[in-house]
């Protein structure tokens, strides 16, 4: 539901136009963007036209193009294939290589151990234990 342009390239550029960017910044964004999630095909494909995978691809791309300093992710592989999956986990931990805060909520032990630095777990009377 969050996708709603004609287009993948104005669905990326969405955010940068209403910060008011530059039109070369807002280009920039833009192409960085396509190129990182390997969406360059997509750019002209309305993003209804999708699958679920490129759905999420084409999301995270929009908030990418924003730069932001947080990114909070609730089950991230949930629903992908293997090959977006891995191509998920390597972009993650480069967004966290960058000094940038991932906060990810997940069921996914191993993507939790791959990703993380620290964590809180919940048990099944919802009590939180924070874990080094």
């Amino acid at each position: 539901t969050q996708l709603f342009c004609g287009s993948v390239e104005e669905e990326i550029a969405f955010g940068p136009v209403q910060m008011g960017l530059s039109e070369a910044e807002i280009k920039k964004r833009t192409e960085d963007c396509l190129h990182l999630f390997g969406l360059e095909k997509l750019r002209d494909r309305p993003p209804y036209h999708l699958s679920g995978g490129e759905k999420r691809k084409v999301s995270l791309a929009c908030i990418l193009s924003l730069n932001p300093e947080v990114l909070i992710l609730d089950e991230p592989l949930a629903g992908l294939d293997e090959k977006t999956q891995d191509m998920l986990v390597e972009f993650l931990q480069s967004f966290h290589n960058a000094g940038k805060t991932l906060i990810t909520i997940t069921h996914n032990r191993q993507l939790a151990e791959t990703i993380g630095t620290r964590f809180a777990c919940m048990n099944e009377e919802h009590e939180l234990k924070m874990l080094s």
